[in-house]
């Protein structure tokens, strides 16, 4: 009995070992590729996520609804961007 749970155990350390991460029916590396709108994008960035079908750069862009939007003049409220910074004009879109 003994001989069977480490031979169990061993064969699901392989499995994991081998196991990927999928988009769509596209194997990729979370490493150094993205998932995003079902596509599979090599990342410029290790940080860079996805915004529905766009990938953009969390330290600078926030994701507001399905839109990217500049984070330094924008806040996203309800799904909405709006212009948050008195260096913008009311009328400036996010």
């Amino acid at each position: 009995m003994q001989v069977s749970r480490i031979l169990f155990l061993l064969c699901v350390m392989q499995l994991s070992a081998f196991a990927e991460d999928t988009c769509g029916l596209d194997k990729y590396d979370p490493k150094t590729q993205i998932c995003c709108g079902g596509n599979v994008i090599d990342k410029d960035d290790p940080t860079e996520a996805c915004c529905h079908i766009t990938v953009y750069d969390p330290k600078k862009e926030i994701c507001c609804g399905s839109t990217v939007v500049n984070k330094d003049k924008c806040k996203c409220d309800s799904g909405t961007a709006i212009v948050i910074s008195d260096d913008y004009h009311a009328d400036t879109e996010c």
